[in-house]
């Protein structure tokens, strides 16, 4: 965003537009669209009350009535909307001196400030999904996320339950793994394994790995490699089947040990709900000086209330 000429009220009536341009390009090309649905929000708070699933249907004498099958329903959840913004204030000295370029860098990097708060929260529920809700780091008095799901446990975690009875499940390694071959079929067998309430099979299969850049070359020589890659055999190296060799390595986990595995689930995923989408104004007032600021800000509800569409190695 070079600016050599102009004068300071053109500058502030156009670039908005480029300010917008910027911000939906950095959010298009974002990290947590890729583990997170995302979608739209009517309502302050959303609810999600799901249905579990109905058992197979019985054989019936023809002539007879048919079996009725149970309806049940799931876990509660709500996701509450959190509005996140900030703001750069236009000084007198700024004014006064049409210093634009300095503006210009401050505009760029309110507009990044936004693209990264939501980096920073698509990484927390990866990072915190596992710990109780007093651990959960604060941003503005309040838990960045909810690391709690509809069964009143931590989303991730090695015992979870539905609420009409059945199996357990669990979405968490019992112990640490480091990224190998054999964590992979590990974590392959215990996914395959994955039940409904009925006790009828899931229709999940893993997809892709999540990783740390500690775990980069991990992950390619896993992925990659024809053979066993961790022994001299000639046995075909199965986690280039199970994977599917999808990977996104993320920069914004703080772990060097943590991994997790994407699945393609359709339903009990990290959403992300947006109340309003990214909003910027070029000639918005600061409520304490009286100055002209560029403020920026949004405001979304997210959260899972089972969580199929991860798995975490830890």
């Amino acid at each position: 965003m070079a600016l050599t000429s102009g004068q300071f009220r053109n500058y502030m009536d156009n670039c908005g537009a480029e300010l917008t341009e910027i911000n939906e390009d950095l959010d298009k090309n974002s990290y947590y669209r890729q583990f997170m649905d995302v979608g739209s929000a009517t309502r302050q708070v959303e609810r999600d009350n799901t249905i579990e699933n109905m058992s197979a249907v019985t054989r019936f004498q023809e002539g007879s009535a048919r079996g009725e099958l149970d309806f049940n329903e799931g876990y509660p959840q709500s996701y509450m909307q959190a509005q996140w913004g900030g703001m750069v204030e236009i000084t007198k000295v700024i004014k006064k001196f049409e210093m634009l370029g300095l503006l210009a860098r401050l505009n760029g990097q309110l507009v990044r400030a936004m693209a990264k708060s939501k980096e920073v929260i698509g990484a927390s529920f990866l990072e915190y999904g596992d710990v109780a809700i007093a651990s959960v780091p604060l941003v503005g008095g309040e838990p960045i996320i909810k690391s709690i799901g509809g069964d009143g446990t931590e989303l991730f975690g090695t015992a979870h339950t539905f609420k009409s009875g059945g199996p357990t499940w669990s979405n968490k390694s019992a112990s640490l793994l480091d990224l190998t071959e054999t964590a992979i079929d590990t974590t392959y067998k215990d996914i395959m394994r994955w039940q409904d309430n009925t006790g009828a099979p899931l229709d999940v299969q893993m997809v892709g790995l999540i990783f740390p850049p500690e775990f980069r070359a991990k992950a390619h020589k896993v992925l990659n490699s024809l053979k066993e890659p961790a022994t001299s055999n000639n046995a075909e190296n199965a986690a280039r089947v199970q994977i599917r060799n999808q990977t996104l390595e993320l920069k914004w986990l703080s772990s060097t040990t943590d991994w997790y595995v994407q699945t393609d689930a359709t339903t009990g995923g990290l959403q992300w709900l947006e109340g309003w989408g990214d909003e910027i104004d070029t000639h918005a007032v600061h409520p304490r000086t009286g100055n002209e600021c560029v403020t920026a800000d949004y405001s979304a509800a997210y959260g899972a209330n089972s969580l199929h569409s991860l798995y975490k190695v830890t």
